[in-house]
């Protein structure tokens, strides 16, 4: 397997990605905003990594499946050490988030 040098990776953005998406609701969805499948996919079907095990859903789940940590620990062995970005999401309000 080749590996990518470390000075070709611009930052690293830590996600998943779902499989609780049929293909027809996906190019549906493209479709209706005039993007490109795989940039509707990324825009909308991309759950923070483990959110099935600490989110409760009533649609079966995030549905998560990239292997988050494999892939990172790959990065990390190209010696990259540029930017990581982690996106963040507030959570509905409930009575388990605590606002300040």
């Amino acid at each position: 397997m080749d590996i990518v040098p470390s000075h070709a990776i611009f930052y690293v953005q830590i996600s998943d990605a779902s499989k609780n998406v049929s293909p027809d609701r996906l190019e549906a969805e493209a479709k209706k905003k005039g993007i490109d499948v795989l940039y509707a996919y990324s825009q909308s079907w991309r759950p923070l990594p483990y959110m099935d095990e600490v989110a409760e859903t009533k649609d079966g789940g995030y549905g998560g499946f990239f292997p988050v940590v494999d892939v990172l620990k790959a990065i990390l062995t190209t010696g990259f050490e540029g930017p990581w970005s982690y996106e963040v999401r507030r959570c509905p309000s409930s009575a388990s988030v605590h606002e300040e």
